[in-house]
């Protein structure tokens, strides 16, 4: 028996990131990782352009002007958006020119359309401009050659936009790693299935896979299995090169059926660690099986969660290379209290608020009850050997 982060620390050690690389457009690039770095294949903007609507010209032309020397500079064209005007523009030209249009060779500024008077086919100026005065000039948001996105950066439609400005419709990602999944009991059937005397419902199957779905994981479903190590090893052989990470609930404690001891055996794998210093979770069994990590989580539907949650999202995180995945720690404030004695450390059910206080909402800890474990956004890690939990004390909170 080992402590959490100890256990941790061992998970991390035998899993690999992400090596597979696919190719995906634009419009489905959100919360991908890029697996390449990405240079700037042109300058942004393209051209020097202008920043506001009003008349462009060599600044030379407006040499000495004020409210007592107005300069009269003839207006030779007109250019919107889009368009793109061949004349050379002399000192003592302008023309008008609208926000984002390609400012014309030999102007060097651009005077707002309301700081002038037109008049008989000229503008009158009344200052002096300076050089490039209102003047985007190309490249100064990005330069050709640049390094504009890291390989490992988690995408948003931030960067779809800057991937878009520089024309690249589709770039090289890691793949999303694929989640295996199996739970075993022959008390377990499936939802589809009528209840018989005796019977449960196995929920683990599809509160992992929701959970995975979750995260942003892909998942396949292998389905529920009786106590029978020799079915349940041949399910995990044939379908453990096609997944990532393979979970499997149930059997994992000292009972006669607690069959996934022998199935590691049977799969000649290497058994990593048996049973973590938490309460509930704690006989959670950890082994490595062609290279990909086979966890096997506690068979109580709470207790599965947590096994999931402190163990699972570790994982999924180094192999996604998506930090974000991983859970966090705050210290919270809690509000209520809990008087029951923690000899071992214990993992309780919590609801955190923006504040940084924590909630217990409800009297029912039982790894094997499901309902209390609605709304809950974090659980409480109490120290072994704490007493009780008093209203307004320090508590350690694990956010999900």
């Amino acid at each position: 028996m080992i402590e959490l982060e100890k256990a941790i620390e061992i998970l991390l050690e035998n899993c690999m990131e992400m090596k597979r690389e696919i190719t995906v457009s634009l419009i489905d690039l959100d919360g991908r990782i890029l697996s390449e770095d990405i240079y700037a294949k042109l300058d942004n903007p393209p051209f020097n352009r202008s920043p506001l609507d009003g008349y462009s010209f060599n600044h030379i032309s407006s040499k000495g002007a004020d409210e007592n020397r107005p300069i009269e500079i003839k207006i030779v064209g007109e250019i919107c958006a889009g368009d793109y005007f061949e004349k050379n523009i002399e000192v003592g030209e302008c023309v008008r020119i609208m926000t984002g249009a390609m400012i014309p060779e030999n102007c060097t500024c651009v005077l707002r359309q309301e700081d002038i008077e037109e008049k008989n086919g000229n503008i009158i100026v009344l200052k002096e401009l300076k050089l490039y005065e209102n003047f985007c000039h190309r490249g100064e948001d990005i330069k050709f050659g640049e390094l504009i996105l890291k390989k490992g950066t988690k995408l948003n439609y931030t960067h779809v936009g800057i991937l878009a400005t520089m024309g690249i419709s589709q770039v090289k990602v890691f793949d999303i790693p694929t989640v295996g999944i199996l739970s075993t009991g022959d008390e377990l059937t499936d939802i589809s299935n009528e209840l018989k005397p005796g019977k449960i419902y196995d929920s683990n199957l599809y509160v992992i896979a929701s959970r995975i779905k979750n995260l942003g994981m892909n998942y396949k479903i292998f389905g529920s299995y009786g106590d029978n190590p020799e079915e349940v090893k041949n399910i995990i052989k044939e379908n453990i090169g096609d997944v990532d990470l393979f979970i499997t609930t149930g059997g994992v404690s000292v009972g006669k059926k607690d069959i996934l001891h022998e199935v590691v055996n049977l799969l000649e794998g290497s058994k990593l660690f048996w049973k973590i210093k938490i309460q509930p979770g704690t006989p959670v069994l950890a082994s490595k099986q062609e290279g990909k990590i086979l966890l096997s989580l506690s068979g109580n539907p709470f207790a599965a969660l947590i096994n999931l949650e402190l163990l699972g999202r570790p994982i999924l995180s180094k192999i996604s290379r998506d930090k974000e995945i991983n859970y966090r720690r705050e210290t919270a404030t809690l509000r209520g209290e809990f008087l029951k004695k923690s000899s071992n450390r214990r993992m309780l059910k919590g609801v955190y608020s923006d504040n940084k206080e924590v909630r217990i909402e409800s009297n029912h800890h039982s790894s094997g009850e499901v309902l209390s474990t609605a709304g809950i956004n974090c659980i409480i890690d109490i120290q072994p050997g704490t007493e009780k939990l008093s209203n307004g004390e320090k508590v350690k909170v694990i956010l999900l």
